[in-house]
């Protein structure tokens, strides 16, 4: 009777700690579907990153394709519009002359004999005014001819202008619109990346008032250099704190399976934790693809930055000021195209005294690039770029010519960037 009476009682507690364990196993495996699906998601988002960041390289490099044929254009037309200014100019020469000399024969040839014979003057000098007439006139004649060709010349110039110039129209319209593409794919790869303002805040107050205390470029550098290593050392702590986390979290799980009935149910956000899902992409999160900087100058791995001629080169000494160039200056076209040298991440990106818009991209072996002379910077200080990813775009060129500076450093110190420059744009990630 006893027995039978503590069997009626338990029951239902062994029913409703069963009840709450099957509640329990449904919510979490609910949230471990949940925590797939977000693990797909992100590597979805990570993989359409990757993709949009090669599509970013390749029309950067269209771009700067089309900016190269169109230069090449521009002075293969300005060459002909030279070369016709030259034929006109000597055209203008030859038929002056041949007129005054086609005149006076026409003078000559209207005088009837009779006054000839009658003119003052010896009978000689008739002779040889008519001897002249017999050399002169063959003499006209072959101006005559080369005249006529000159013209011929003259009139195909003029046809090879009229097609130089539609293909500059065409050229720069296709230039046009290779840019908004590009403009539309940095503006989406920026949305998916989700740059979060509060981090660019955070950056930009850390980088600025670096700027601020820096005495010169070379501190400001070494600066930025000594806040990357601290910043990486912060990274590495918090990493380890996170394994440590996750370890615990998967020994609390693996404890919490092996229990016949918890007492309640968790909470959602516990279980979820328990589940030790894979983290979604952090923003501005490290390339896959991203390379150690060379170490020799055997093979030039760097992509120029900008289409254009080298104007001053490492050590030329400076026209407004006593001192030597620490890197190189590129003459660009109006609203040239700027990439990135080389898989880097983006340390400043802003104003710094003397220098007008900058950034300073650093590499890793403690080199860095400094690009000076922007008119827009399309990248934000923490963001990594691969070789020949767009970051900023030059002036017009209503003020002067735009002038791009390039500068290497290596632990701070300007070290000759052309033999590390390859001579082409074929050089990049994707």
């Amino acid at each position: 009777m006893l027995s039978a009476l503590l069997l009626s009682l338990s029951g239902p507690v062994v029913l409703a700690d069963d009840s709450r364990l099957k509640e329990v196993e449904r919510a979490l495996e609910q949230d471990r579907a949940k925590a797939e699906a977000l693990g797909r998601q992100a590597q979805a988002l990570k993989d359409e990153i990757k993709g949009l960041r090669r599509d970013v390289v390749a029309a950067a490099r269209a771009a700067q394709d089309l900016e190269e044929t169109l230069s090449a254009t521009e002075h293969a037309l300005a060459v002909l519009e030279a070369e016709r200014a030259e034929k006109q100019a000597a055209l203008r020469s030859q038929r002056s002359r041949l007129v005054r000399t086609l005149g006076a024969l026409q003078r000559i040839a209207l005088r009837p004999p009779e006054v000839a014979f009658a003119a003052p003057g010896a009978p000689v000098d008739t002779l040889r005014s008519a001897m002249l007439l017999s050399v002169a006139v063959p003499v006209i004649e072959r101006r005559g001819r080369v005249l006529r060709a000159e013209l011929v010349t003259l009139d195909g110039l003029r046809r090879e202008i009229a097609l130089k110039q539609g293909d500059l129209a065409a050229e720069t319209q296709n230039l046009e619109a290779e840019r908004k593409r590009l403009a539309r794919l940095i503006e989406r790869k920026r949305g998916l990346e989700n740059v979060t303002s509060a981090e660019q805040r955070a950056a930009r107050a850390r980088v600025r008032k670096l700027a601020r205390e820096a005495k010169d470029l070379r501190d400001f550098v070494a600066k930025l250099e000594r806040d990357a290593q601290k910043r990486a050392e912060e990274e590495v702590q918090e990493a380890t704190a996170r394994q440590e986390r996750e370890a615990a979290e998967r020994a609390t799980r693996d404890a919490g399976e092996q229990a016949t009935a918890p007492t309640e149910p968790q909470p959602q956000e516990t279980q979820q934790a328990l589940l030790a899902t894979p983290p979604a992409k952090r923003p501005l999160e490290k390339p896959d693809n991203v390379r150690d900087f060379p170490r020799s100058t055997a093979v030039s791995t760097l992509v120029m930055p900008a289409r254009g001629r080298v104007v001053a080169t490492f050590g030329d000494r400076e026209k407004k000021a006593a001192t030597t160039s620490k890197g190189i200056s590129i003459l660009t076209r109006g609203a040239a195209q700027v990439v990135a040298p080389y898989d880097g991440r983006v340390r400043y990106a802003g104003v710094f005294r003397g220098y007008g818009q900058i950034l300073i991209i650093q590499h890793g072996e403690r080199y860095h690039t400094v690009l000076a002379g922007l008119d827009r910077i399309d990248a934000v200080a923490g963001q990594w770029v691969l070789a020949g990813e767009p970051v900023g775009v030059m002036s017009h060129g209503e003020n002067g010519d735009p002038i791009l500076y390039l500068e290497l450093r290596r632990s701070g110190q300007p070290i000759n960037p052309l033999p590390w420059l390859a001579t082409t744009n074929d050089k990049v990630q994707g």
